[in-house]
């Protein structure tokens, strides 16, 4: 034995003696510590675990989802969402995925790390060690999991700061899902389970249905196994009346229903109306395993849902009436609509409208049946979406409140009502005449006529007739001219009209204007004027004068004869009224011809009417 060998010897055999006389060591049984500070033991240095969190440190994650059921072969997506303190979400943290060795199933697909997750530092190189173990990091990038299909409806979308993994299972069972994020500050935060149900199961929810209202329908779920398609019997579909139009489940009148699959491997369940309507109603429907299927531990779950939806459908009439809702008394015109918006249509349709006192019937489009004051059409069929029109026209004698009502009904009981409402009101006219109230022999003067309705109803056909002075000469007319007024005038609207006559005579010559309309409008005004004889020499005009001209033959009206719109005159400096001083004789002519005195003009926003070029008159 060599030196060396010789030391060792002793040595050992001290250690093992020694070991017998140390006091023994303070172990704590509970096993929560493995051994506990002697008494007076140095405070530290110590180092704490996990080290205190930073602001940009992960304080929270979140799994989803936490229990789901699935049938076998499917695949489903686990998602982890990891937080800082802010409650933004962090990239390029690691979570690992365990799948308990007590459940089914493995992992198939997890996310992978990009060229950026290297050049920023995250070499946590996700992978999957085993079918049950799984190393992935938070993402950088916004993913779709679209599973391979056409249908966007499973697909799943992944965030930046989020990391995921698929599970499957070929049999029935539960897989216990483990996802631990070690960045994570709080212990009881850091791991999550999550629960999936494998079941050996698929399923048919009831079609959506249109039926007539009233009606009974059933709604049929079939749920059979995947592997073999044999019936599940035993196990249950519950039915409930969400919204919609009002209906219950036949078994017990109620709006739930919970339904045994039988041996064909579907649950039905009858629906109905109490009263008839239409409408749509919504129904939910649960597809539930119950306790005492295999691998179900007692427990009854729900591995599936979904929306029935049932529509009440018939004939639905709809009636508008249209019309003016302020009117002058006279002839006005209204619109009824008829529609159907039902899926069905709609047999033995008619229309009526009684017409209240004070209103006659004057067309129709179509025309009518007419018995009193009842009027009728006969639609017959209506088609679900058609819509029919007539126009109606009525007399309106006097002022009043008035409904046009109209009321439509068909076979089955359906019927429905509109009425329109119109306010007839007396026009009140005021009449404003503007010129200049005195002239001399010889000279052309102007007038202008402001008609301004002041009454709440527009009104039109109007007749506006100006009776004149011997004094006064009008280029077609004698003692009179009368005039259609075009067009109506609105409810405080001014609209304007210009008269021209040549006065002949000294003295004081006045004209009065009247206005009249269907129902009784009338209104009138007069104005006067002060006329002397010309002063001057002789041949030549006086001031105030015009020269010489024609157009008074009452062939055809001369320039500024007639009832006409005024408007602007020639020559410039203005006469004491207004007009033009006095332009050159016309050549050949035999009378005065310069351009009358121009008028005020018409009010703001109504300029002056333009009336047929031929008057008539007396």
């Amino acid at each position: 034995i060599g030196p060396g060998r010789s030391l060792c010897a002793p040595a050992v055999l001290w250690v093992l003696v020694s070991g017998c006389t140390l006091p023994p060591s303070n172990i704590d049984p509970s096993g929560q510590r493995i051994v506990a500070p002697q008494a007076g033991e140095p405070a530290g240095p110590y180092v704490e675990v996990p080290a205190r969190i930073g602001p940009g440190d992960c304080s929270e994650f979140a799994l989803t989802p936490l229990e789901t059921a699935a049938s076998v072969g499917t695949e489903v997506i686990l998602v982890a969402s990891v937080r800082g303190q802010d409650q933004y979400m962090l990239t390029n943290k690691r979570v690992e995925w365990t799948l308990a060795e007590s459940g089914v199933g493995y992992f198939v697909d997890f996310n992978r790390a990009g060229v950026m997750d290297y050049l920023v530092g995250d070499f946590t190189r996700p992978r999957k060690v085993t079918d049950r173990f799984v190393i992935t990091s938070t993402t950088r990038d916004y993913q779709r999991l679209t599973r391979g299909t056409i249908t966007p409806g499973d697909d799943v979308l992944i965030r930046p700061g989020q990391a995921w993994v698929s599970v499957t299972s070929a049999v029935e069972g539960t897989s216990l899902v483990n996802a631990y994020v070690p960045c994570v500050y709080g212990w009881d935060r850091r791991i999550q389970t999550a629960t999936i149900h494998w079941v050996d199961a698929q399923w048919t929810l009831p079609a959506p249905a249109i039926v007539p209202a009233g009606s009974r329908h059933k709604l049929v779920t079939t749920v059979t196994r995947q592997r073999d398609g044999s019936p599940c019997s035993g196990w249950k579909v519950r039915y409930e009346i969400l919204d919609g139009a009002a209906a219950v489940f036949a078994a017990d009148n109620s709006s739930t229903a919970e339904v045994a699959v039988d041996s064909a491997g579907q649950a039905v369940a009858e629906i109905y109306q109490t009263q008839p309507s239409t409408g749509v109603t919504r129904i939910a429907v649960q597809i539930v395993r119950p306790g005492d299927a295999p691998g179900a531990s007692g427990r009854q779950l729900t591995v599936g849902s979904g929306t029935a939806i049932v529509t009440w459908s018939g004939a639905q009439l709809n009636v508008r009436v249209s019309g003016p809702g302020t009117a002058a008394p006279g002839t006005q015109s209204f619109r009824i609509e008829v529609n159907n918006s039902g899926s069905l249509p709609a047999d033995a349709v008619s229309v009526n409208v009684t017409l209240p006192a004070g209103v006659s019937y004057r067309s129709g489009n179509p025309a009518p049946s007419v018995s009193g004051s009842t009027l009728s059409w006969q639609v017959g069929r209506l088609n679900g979406g058609e819509t029919r029109y007539f126009d109606l026209s009525v007399d309106i004698a006097s002022a009043g409140s008035y409904s046009i009502c109209a009321a439509a009904q068909g076979s089955g009981g359906v019927a429905a009502r509109n009425c329109a409402a119109v306010t007839v009101g007396a026009p009140q006219l005021a009449i404003q005449i503007r010129g200049p109230d005195q002239a001399v022999v010889g000279q052309d003067v102007n007038f202008v006529i402001d008609i301004t309705n002041r009454g709440q109803a527009a009104v039109s056909g109007l007749l506006v007739r100006d009776t004149f002075d011997a004094g006064l000469r009008h280029s077609v007319a004698q003692g009179a001219v009368e005039r259609d007024f075009p067009g109506a005038i609105l409810p405080g609207e001014t609209k304007s009209i210009g008269v021209t006559f040549r006065v002949v005579q000294a003295g004081r010559w006045c004209h009065t204007v009247q206005v009249t309309g269907p129902g009784g409008i009338a209104a009138s005004q007069q104005a006067c004027l002060q006329a002397s004889e010309a002063t001057g020499a002789a041949g030549t005009p006086g001031a105030g004068a015009t020269a010489p001209g024609g157009g008074l033959s009452g062939s055809g009206p001369a320039a500024g004869a007639g009832v006409a719109a005024p408007g602007p005159t020639t020559g410039t400096p203005t006469s004491p009224y207004g007009g033009t001083t006095p332009s050159p004789a016309t050549p050949g002519g035999t009378g005065p011809a310069a351009a009358p005195p121009a008028v005020p003009a018409p009010s703001a926003g109504s300029p002056p009417a333009t009336l047929p070029p031929a008057p008539t008159g007396t």
